[in-house]
């Protein structure tokens, strides 16, 4: 079993973050929360540009369309 125990210990990296979804039933904010938390995880650290970046690509265009609206109504 000792041998096993690297899969245990692997982290999340960039291609997990890269392959996460959001669910039909989750809100943005509750996808943005638990990307997030998964993308502290990942190391070495990733810059806040990298980080905006996965995370943008990570969305469907509908839901960065529906996004996009949410965000221009807050601000406007």
């Amino acid at each position: 079993m000792r041998q096993y125990k690297f899969n245990i210990d692997v982290g999340p990296d960039r291609l997990s973050l890269q392959a996460m979804e959001k669910d039909n039933k989750e809100s943005i904010r509750e996808y943005a929360r638990r990307w997030s938390e998964v993308a502290a995880q990942v190391n070495p650290s990733m810059l806040e540009k990298e980080m905006i970046s996965l995370f943008s690509n990570t969305l469907k265009l509908r839901t960065l369309y529906t996004w996009e609206q949410m965000l221009c109504t807050t601000f406007y």
